[in-house]
């Protein structure tokens, strides 16, 4: 999954709420990401560079819970080049 994937490949991971939106049982966000990046993230091999991106996350609750999550990640915006020459 996505914060599986931020938690392993980058370091010092902040996340800055731009945008929040309520509407029960739903919630939206709008997020700037920074960190650098320490392993290999979506076929890009650790560069030891600063990430800076943008990115969404629609959450749905369900008894106080989180029922459903959907991230939508401005991967492009890491700057690394084709994910399939490794960076």
């Amino acid at each position: 999954a996505y914060l599986d994937v931020v938690r392993h490949a980058i370091d010092n991971y902040h996340c800055e709420i731009l945008d929040l939106v309520v509407e029960a049982p739903i919630v939206s966000v709008r997020t700037q990401n920074s960190g650098f990046h320490r392993g290999d993230m979506y076929g890009w091999q650790a560069s030891g560079k600063k990430l800076q991106w943008a990115s969404t996350a629609i959450f749905t609750f369900d008894g106080g819970q989180i029922a459903d999550l959907c991230v939508m990640g401005d991967l492009p915006g890491f700057g690394l080049g084709s994910s399939e020459s490794g960076g």
